[in-house]
């Protein structure tokens, strides 16, 4: 299981598009790393975190470090 399936989990619940604070992310996944508040490649592709919301059928559509992260569904629920 991955330190990020919870927020695999939390946005299979969520409608097409949700934001969420950075309160809110450390506490769906227990801590985020420093690097995701200071790095915005942290969110692109290609990384193991990145996983977690692309198997909920979600992408990152915009970043604010340190403030909030807006995830958009790019797949219909089954």
């Amino acid at each position: 299981m991955s330190k990020y399936s919870p927020l695999t989990s939390y946005l299979g619940r969520c409608s097409d598009s949700v934001t969420l604070t950075w309160p809110e992310l450390n506490e769906i996944v227990n801590g985020l790393p420093v690097s995701a508040s200071q790095y915005k490649a942290w969110w692109g592709g290609g990384h193991v975190q990145d996983q977690a919301w692309k198997a909920a059928g979600f992408e990152v559509t915009d970043v604010r470090l340190g403030s909030r992260v807006t995830f958009v569904r790019t797949l219909r629920r089954g």
